[in-house]
Formats: C-alpha cells, structure tokens, sequence
C-alpha cells in the first residue's frame, strides 16, 4: 500500500513537471508560433481617434475653406473666421493631436505640403490686423517638436521671394504721398516717400505705408514698369527725362512719367535680367526695393 502511495506521488510530480516545461518552452522558444489576434483585435488597436466629422464639427464659428489630406494620418484644414486672415490647422487622426500653423496674421495660400512636419505657404501681402500691405512673400513652417500636450510645436520664418518678370505684383496702401527721392543700386534701386504737403497726421495714420504700387512686364520691349498712385514728385526728380544707369548691373536706364495723378518708373532692363524682388522697408520714411537677379528663383523648398 505504501508503495502504490509513493508511485502515484511520484507519477504525480512528472506530469505537473512536464506540464510547466512545455508552458516554458512555448513562451520562450521563438521557433514556438504564437496564435495570430483576430482581425477584429487588429481593427481596434489601430483605429483613430479623430474621425473627418469629428473634425469638422470643431469649425461651428467659422467657415472650413479646404482639406488637404497629407497622408493616411495627417490632414490640413484651411478655415476662416469672419473679419480674419485664413489659418490652418494639422491633426493627426491616430493620435489626436492637432497642431496650428503659425501664418496669422498674413493671408496666405498654400504653396507646398513637404510633408507632415514642413509647410510652405505664400504670403499675399494683406494682413488682419492693420491696412499695411507688402508685396508678396514666402513663410515657411516647420516643427520643432513633437509634444502632444504644447500648442506652439511648429514655428514660422518669413523669406524675400523673387518673382518671374511676367508676373504683376502690388502692395501700398496710402496714396498722394510726395515721391522724394530715387537711389540707384548695384543690383536694382531705391524708391523713398515722405508726407506730401506737410500732411504728417495722414502719412503716419494706422501704419507707415508706400502709395498703392503695382508692377508690370513688357516682353517685347524688355522693360519693367512700377505704377504708382501718386502724382506728386520731388522738385529734384527729371520728370519725363531718360536716365541713364551705367553703374547698375540689371539696369540700363530709366524713365519717369505722370498721367492721371499717377507716376510711372519705367525701368529699361538688361538681357541677363530673369526675376525681381520688391520689398518695402520703413526707415523714417517707408520705401521699397527692387532687386533684379540674373536667375529664376521660385520660392526656396529645401
């Protein structure tokens, strides 16, 4: 009886032994496959947790202008609050996260999605917060971090942007300012105005600012005209004179017309000349800056 009793301990152990060897051996052997979760397990761990609609019913105050899909997670929504500058906002479906992009106040138009983390967008010059207008120019944004829980992880740069000649740009926004003066540059030249009439109060009114300006192409005689709403000039500018600009490298002369309460620079270019830049600047008295270059320099996207 005894050793019946001892068998069946030691028959016992074997099994229980047994048994907790192949548990092991199936959990720690990599040759052991394991059981493939459903399809349903799949679908749940890779949902999203921000749906197209989800996204949609956070825009109850303003108006969605346009969805750009970035890729399978990100997408890129443009809307507009009324009496406000467009923006746009980047969400991440699997995550939650969205991210603004940092182009207010300016109006812009987007140029080029790189990818989910680099956005490059043209600025029209117009803003929301003032009457101030420049000529067209190029923001770039980009991420600096990856923190769901921050509101700012993408930051902005704003660059020059060369335009090609046929293209007609315009910026200004006050008018009747007195043309003052005219400098000539190495690569382009300088056009300054001042209050017309000792009207100071109106000249610096909201913001400092250039008479409405616009520019234009004429292929076939090779000359770029700045069109500018003013008809008042410098007694020391040449009105209707052609001047020469020998030491300028894109320019070969210049002239200056009126018409209608308008002034016309007429800039006679160089064969090398292939795109330009206008930029207004504000040094005591607003200015703007025509820079020529000998190159095709569409806005930068690396």
């Amino acid at each position: 009886m005894k050793n019946k009793l001892e068998y069946s301990i030691v028959l016992l152990i074997l099994i229980l032994t047994s048994t907790l060897s192949a548990c092991s051996t199936s959990s720690n052997n990599p040759d052991v496959k394991a059981e493939s979760p459903s399809p349903s397990v799949i679908a749940a761990s890779s949902a999203n947790i921000l749906t197209l609609d989800d996204i949609k019913n956070k825009y109850t105050n303003s108006k969605i202008l346009n969805i750009t899909n970035i890729n399978a997670d990100n997408i890129l929504v443009e809307s507009q609050l009324s009496g406000s500058a467009n923006s746009f906002d980047l969400y991440n479906l699997k995550t939650g996260e969205v991210d603004n992009l940092p182009t207010m106040p300016e109006y812009v138009t987007l140029e080029k999605a790189v990818n989910e983390n680099y956005f490059i967008f043209e600025a029209t010059g117009k803003n929301s917060e003032s009457s101030f207008v420049s000529f067209p120019f190029i923001i770039k944004c980009f991420r600096i971090s990856n923190d769901v829980n921050k509101q700012d992880n993408f930051v902005s740069i704003d660059e020059d942007e060369y335009y090609d000649l046929n293209r007609s740009v315009l910026a200004g926004s006050k008018d009747n300012s007195l043309l003052s003066d005219i400098n000539i540059t190495f690569t382009g030249f300088e056009v300054v105005f001042k209050p017309n009439d000792g009207d100071n109060a109106e000249f610096n009114a909201d913001a400092v600012a250039i008479p409405h300006t616009k520019t234009s192409y004429n292929s076939s005689t090779n000359q770029l005209t700045l069109e500018i709403e003013t008809g008042s000039l410098s007694k020391y500018i040449n009105n209707n004179v052609e001047n020469n600009t020998e030491n300028n490298t894109y320019i070969s002369s210049y002239k200056i017309t009126q018409k209608d309460n308008k002034t016309y620079i007429v800039l006679s270019l160089n064969k090398n000349v292939m795109s330009y830049l206008v930029k207004i600047k504000v040094d005591g008295y607003p200015y703007f800056l025509v820079t020529f270059s000998d190159s095709i320099e569409p806005f930068n996207i690396n």
